[in-house]
């Protein structure tokens, strides 16, 4: 059921603003952002935080994690800005 979402993920121009992003952000706060590719989830770590990408049947859930933590999760428009995602998981207080 959520194949045709891994697919999409893994090959969308969002995704690749999102490593794009995540360099350039990141290097803005003096931040080193890493990516794994975690089967069909896309996982960007920052310090205590995770962003995690997982595919649901129901679409892509960006799931954000801090301290080990699930803090929140929320749908992600893959039609959507990537900027705004990395900054609001990169710079959240």
């Amino acid at each position: 059921a959520i194949a045709p979402y891994a697919e999409e993920l893994k090959k969308s121009p969002f995704t690749a603003g999102i490593l794009t992003q995540a360099a350039r952000v990141g290097h803005a706060v003096r931040t080193k952002v890493h990516v794994a590719w975690l089967g069909s989830t896309l996982r960007l770590e920052a310090r205590e935080r995770r962003l995690e990408l997982r595919p649901t049947p129901r679409g892509i859930l960006a799931v954000y994690i801090e301290n080990g933590q699930e803090a929140r999760s929320a749908p992600v428009d893959l039609m959507g800005d990537p900027e705004q995602l990395i900054r609001r998981w990169l710079t959240a207080e």
